[in-house]
């Protein structure tokens, strides 16, 4: 699934510039993934390792594909991110009533569990961020426009992690901006 949107992709997006910055993840996944297969011959589990060197593969995989398709799929992130978000907003507005026997009052919107929407939030708005970060003039106030669903939508998930997330996140941002 995640080769058959970078091949769509690459229909329509610029391709993505190479530099140490955008290969650093890949290379440090391709690590992980090469360890975690190289610790089945020492694991008392080896089916549980194998099971986590298939998560790390997927993980790589969803890397490179990220990677190859350039500014095309992270505006693809922040439009799905605003529109869940949004939904989620929406949703609250208007049923304030229910309160869910596990999440209480927390924003859980359509994905049905606070963490996950706090982290689609954050995901959501540091990649706004850091694409504003690379446009100009007008373009750059239009492009931190979801911030305005996702910055409340994260808040009303009351997720630290996701905050903290969101945080570090803006960090990498602005130092690969301003390298």
């Amino acid at each position: 699934v995640l080769a058959a949107v970078v091949v769509l992709q690459r229909l329509w997006a610029r391709p993505a510039r190479l530099t140490a910055w955008t290969i650093a993840l890949p290379g440090a996944l391709a690590a992980l993934l090469a360890w975690s297969l190289l610790s089945v011959t020492w694991s008392s589990d080896p089916s549980a390792s194998l099971l986590d060197a298939q998560r790390t593969l997927l993980y790589l995989m969803a890397a490179i594909c990220f990677l190859l398709a350039g500014e095309g799929l992270a505006i693809g992130v922040v439009g799905g991110a605003t529109v869940v978000s949004g939904w989620a907003l929406v949703g609250w507005a208007f049923d304030r009533s229910s309160i869910d026997p596990f999440e209480g009052r927390l924003l859980t919107g359509p994905l049905g569990y606070a963490n996950a929407l706090g982290a689609l939030a954050a995901i959501g708005a540091v990649t706004t961020v850091a694409l504003a970060l690379e446009a100009r003039g007008r373009t750059r106030a239009l492009a931190l426009a979801p911030l305005a669903v996702l910055v409340p939508a994260l808040a009303l998930t009351d997720r630290r992690g996701a905050w903290l997330a969101g945080g570090l996140g803006l960090a990498v941002a602005a130092a690969v901006h301003l390298h």
